[in-house]
């Protein structure tokens, strides 16, 4: 029989409702938010994504897209990845999606093949908690063949008074090693320390770095504030609807022709706070290059050699994906 049960109070129905309700303020207590956003990797975008290399300057701008050397897009809702310098030629990402295993405990996961790869979650504002016991700390279900690095950890992302957002030293990292590729290994990070490294209000890039792994698995992610590893195991995903949100392609609502080979496209505003180039990450191949951008409009420049027509341009979508999220961190700068 149930502990709570056993030991329910005889009497009057009051007793037993003081106790139960003492028992679930303690079962409230120990309960333990899970601070990722789609810990499933549901909704995976960019499916067949290759990149034909990733260069080592990498400029996130707006005008370089993932077959001109950006080397990252979004991998799902709440989650972007970047390859590592030199992996998109001799290992390139083929291949992104959903897969089911009923061998699987909770049979979903994602899989990604590459060589080397980090895959980032800029987490939302991370306040310290009262309690000085706990900490921050993630954890992965990761499946990777045998040789493999995993590294999982955080960043913070810091603001520049010119409203640039740069990403700090790594902290709280624990590197794995033990995979053989017919399972999955849990790699969690390191503590993140309450009230002394979380600052207030802080974003933090969770990330997960994979080297020299052809193939990869990703079950679950999760993360919070926990006092230990059985706090780390009660985090579950979050089943609501993803807080950052991600799209493949973006449909204009309407073009103007400025002439010039100049095209004006309008679109759905988008939220963007931290600067549009963070917030859109041009995909496939482009001829033509952004001059002008607003939150519901972009003025694109195209050769004169590929001008579109107007039937062309009805039938157009652009080929940038949005993330609400913001990216464009760069994970390898030396």
């Amino acid at each position: 029989m149930n502990e709570i049960f056993k030991n329910l109070p005889h009497g009057s129905s009051r007793n037993k409702i003081e106790y139960l309700a003492e028992e679930l303020g303690k079962l409230a207590g120990g309960a333990v938010t899970n601070l990722i956003d789609n810990g499933h990797f549901h909704g995976m975008c960019a499916r067949g994504f290759v990149t034909t290399q990733s260069r080592s300057d990498r400029p996130f701008s707006l005008n370089v897209t993932s077959l001109g050397g950006r080397a990252e897009f979004m991998l799902a809702h709440g989650w972007a990845i970047q390859v590592q310098p030199g992996a998109g030629i001799t290992a390139p990402v083929s291949r992104v999606g959903n897969y089911y295993l009923n061998t699987l405990p909770n049979r979903h996961f994602a899989q990604i093949m590459c060589q080397g790869f980090t895959m980032y979650q800029v987490l939302r504002p991370v306040a310290p908690q009262n309690d000085e016991s706990k900490s921050v700390r993630a954890a992965f279900n990761v499946m990777a063949l045998a040789g493999a690095e995993v590294e999982v950890g955080f960043r913070f992302i810091h603001m520049s008074e010119d409203g640039s957002h740069t990403l700090g030293d790594k902290v709280a990292s624990k590197i794995h090693t033990d995979f053989a590729g017919d399972g999955f290994v849990t790699c969690d990070s390191g503590a993140l320390k309450n009230n002394v490294q979380v600052e207030q209000p802080s974003y933090v890039a969770l990330y997960l770095e994979v080297r020299n792994s052809g193939i990869v698995g990703l079950q679950r992610g999760v993360c919070g504030f926990v006092a230990d590893d059985a706090d780390l195991a009660k985090l579950e995903f979050t089943h609501a609807p993803p807080y950052y949100q991600a799209t493949d392609c973006m449909k204009p609502i309407g073009f103007e022709d400025l002439g010039a080979g100049l095209i004006r496209f309008n679109h759905n505003a988008i939220h963007a706070p931290f600067g549009m180039a963070r917030h859109m990450l041009a995909s496939g191949y482009h001829v033509q290059t952004i001059t002008e951008h607003g939150s519901d409009y972009k003025v694109f420049q195209y050769p004169v050699d590929h001008i579109p027509s107007a039937a062309q341009l009805e039938a157009m979508q652009m080929s940038f994906q949005y993330s609400s999220m913001p990216t464009g961190f760069d994970f390898y700068k030396v």
